[in-house]
């Protein structure tokens, strides 16, 4: 392997652990660590430690405490599939909010 593919090498792992670090050190990142359990630290300590930026991802959006406000709308109308919501692909993020908040009492209540 020669000088500039290590150099090559080395640039891309450094712009994946700059990426890393942008999310573990984002106010987001601080407020889900604080309401997690030791088990769901230790789990994003490892996938950090494995520099696995896609599992760090899954790991936040998938986090309990995570506010529906919170999620991009393109995760929110995946939800609203999934909860049947009518004409969810035309709704504009705050419709989509209030549906699915609908949807989940209601199956809460029934």
């Amino acid at each position: 392997m020669g000088i500039h593919r290590t150099r090559e090498n080395l640039h891309a792992k450094i712009l994946r652990l700059r990426s890393i670090e942008g999310i573990v050190s984002s106010l987001r990142f601080e407020r889900l660590w604080d309401d997690s359990s030791k088990e769901q630290r230790e789990e994003v300590i490892k996938f950090i430690e494995a520099e696995d930026k896609p599992k760090i991802l899954n790991w936040i959006r998938a986090h309990p405490s995570l506010e529906l406000g919170e999620l991009p709308t393109s995760q929110l109308k995946e939800l609203a599939r999934k909860l049947r919501v009518t004409n969810y692909s035309r709704m504009l993020k705050t419709s989509l909010i209030r549906s699915i908040e609908e949807k989940e009492n209601g199956s809460k209540q029934g």
